[in-house]
């Protein structure tokens, strides 16, 4: 998940689209208004991700213009990627401690995910078979996870 603070990261295909002026609207029109059994729905989408549909149709019926705003201003104010030209202004770990999480990616996005952990001198912790909605997904398994770092801190 760190991934997405590394250098040679590239948005997939659709976060280009969404960074698309008019071609973004359009999609996250489409995505607002789909009925939630819709593949292209909020709703599908979310759950596709990992989140329970009861919640998955909560966070769609509430998915409203001011989000789909939101989440075009987040993706076009990431260009080309999160850490463009800030990479190189790390020179050392941080002064606070960090912790990682490691999803089942693909090999390349996890090497990209470890080297930021070690770039910035945080811990990583593997939360194995969960999607990019972890959080939702199993808030059980997580929790004592984020709890038991927390707890380290000074």
């Amino acid at each position: 998940m760190a991934n997405i603070f590394h250098p040679r990261f590239t948005w997939p295909e659709r976060v280009h689209k969404l960074q698309t002026r008019g071609v973004g609207e359009e999609m996250l029109k489409t995505t607002r208004e789909a009925d939630p059994d819709d593949p292209k729905s909020t709703t599908s989408r979310l759950v596709g991700a990992g989140v329970p549909r009861d919640l998955a149709r909560v966070i769609g019926r509430a998915h409203d213009e001011v989000m789909s705003r939101s989440i075009l201003d987040f993706y076009r104010s990431a260009v080309p990627n999160v850490s463009a030209g800030r990479w190189k202004d790390i020179k050392a770990p941080t002064q606070s401690r960090g912790l990682v999480l490691l999803l089942p990616d693909p090999a390349e996005d996890e090497a990209m995910s470890m080297e930021v952990a070690q770039r910035l001198g945080a811990e990583t912790t593997r939360l194995r078979d969960l999607n990019h909605c972890w959080m939702a997904e199993a808030p059980e398994v997580v929790a004592p996870v984020l709890e038991r770092f927390w707890s380290s801190l000074d």
